[in-house]
């Protein structure tokens, strides 16, 4: 069955009763969106306006052709973003039989490569699995990993910025500052900060930050080195 024809199914079955959306409420002029559609209320405005939201979500409904995330096994026919409370709950498990993956929209965005990324946490140790440059262009972790060069750029010499791939850096001619990770945290004793240990380094190394793991209440992250003025390649540069 094709996916118009599915989504549109599901609208219907709203429309004429024979489903209730996951969690919607329709504007009631004065108290906000309240209406349900029951008893004291217009249930034909209610229709009307579900009606017109479901449409509008339709019609501004992305796909990406798979994950550019960790962890996550591609669907056939590809990730779908919605805000799924406006439909049917049962809508989910008819979506994935038929071949596709469903994630909501305000937790997603999608790679220039066509890849899903992730963007809001859904766990304590959640990492982010992209990169924001030029202070709109985001790229998957996939991408940044294709061109290092790239992602090293963006790294080097901050210290509001930090790996968050797990990349190997000792491949890219760097070494770790520190024998064991720097904390910072609720915890009384993590009072680490990237700038100063920048302090500490010495003055003729481009440095870089790397986050290995974070908890529910602190952060651990790394600092590299390497010489000021070589390349990945162990070359000179200007």
């Amino acid at each position: 069955m094709r996916l118009e024809t599915i989504l549109k199914a599901a609208k219907n079955s709203m429309i004429h009763g024979h489903h209730k959306p996951h969690c919607y409420g329709a504007f009631v002029e004065g108290k906000g969106y309240v209406n349900d559609g029951g008893s004291g209320f217009d249930r034909a405005d209610y229709l009307r306006q579900l009606e017109r939201d479901v449409n509008l979500e339709i019609d501004q409904m992305e796909s990406a052709s798979s994950y550019g995330e960790p962890g996550y096994t591609n669907p056939d026919k590809g990730i779908l973003f919605a805000n799924w409370n406006k439909f049917p709950p049962e809508l989910a498990s008819i979506l994935e039989k038929a071949g596709y993956g469903i994630e909501w929209s305000d937790e997603w965005t999608i790679c220039d490569c066509g890849k899903a990324v992730r963007t809001s946490p859904d766990s304590y140790g959640w990492k982010g699995y992209y990169m924001i440059l030029n202070d709109c262009e985001l790229f998957c972790g996939d991408c940044l990993k294709d061109d290092l060069d790239l992602y090293e750029g963006a790294l080097l010499n901050k210290v509001r910025h930090a790996d968050t791939l797990g990349v190997d850096w000792t491949a890219r001619g760097f070494e770790k500052f520190n024998q064991d990770s720097y904390e910072a945290g609720f915890h009384s004793h993590q009072t680490d900060k990237p700038q100063d240990v920048v302090k500490l380094l010495p003055k003729d190394v481009d440095f870089l930050f790397s986050i290995p793991s974070v908890g529910q209440f602190d952060i651990f992250f790394d600092c590299w080195i390497r010489k000021k003025g070589i390349n990945a390649e162990g070359e000179l540069v200007d």
